[in-house]
């Protein structure tokens, strides 16, 4: 059986990403979430537990340009974001209204039965079956967004 960090690594590295992307649904918070949270893990190469750790104050405007504090056992990191990264979060935080909430967690659990997100933490578990579902809709070619083919989003 594999180990919990041997299925994070296997989750993005052995697809197409641009086509991973193309299979959320940006119309809600939930899929915007998502977007920021796959992107973060691939322009930072963090861990799901580091990614899913960072607060909405560890987003921050330094130098003209955004960067991203990820912290793990007492050590911090802050990294320059890319630009797709910006914008991700941008729109991601635009649509959960989370700008002004400094303490509490970027990456937001959603509710399980109004699909809305709370105030919670997402989970790592949740993090990963999530993957793994984009992994399957990207290798399938179908998208969560049924108004648009994956092709034209």
């Amino acid at each position: 059986m594999q180990s919990l960090k041997g299925l994070e690594r296997l989750s993005l590295r052995e697809i197409d990403v641009p086509q991973l992307l193309k299979t959320i649904d940006i119309s809600t918070p939930i899929g915007l979430r998502d977007r920021a949270l796959i992107e973060l893990l691939i322009g930072t190469s963090a861990s799901i537990s580091i990614a899913i750790g960072v607060k909405v104050e560890d987003y921050f405007w330094r130098e003209r340009r955004r960067w991203v504090r990820l912290q793990a056992n007492g050590n911090q990191k802050e990294i320059p974001v890319n630009e797709p990264l910006k914008t991700y979060i941008d729109e991601y935080i635009a649509a959960a209204g989370i700008l002004d909430e400094k303490g509490s967690s970027l990456f937001r659990a959603a509710g399980r039965i109004n699909g809305q997100l709370g105030t919670r933490q997402v989970r790592h578990a949740d993090v990963l079956r999530m993957i793994r579902r984009r992994r399957v809709l990207a290798r399938t070619g179908r998208c969560l967004n049924p108004a648009r083919p994956c092709s034209e989003q």
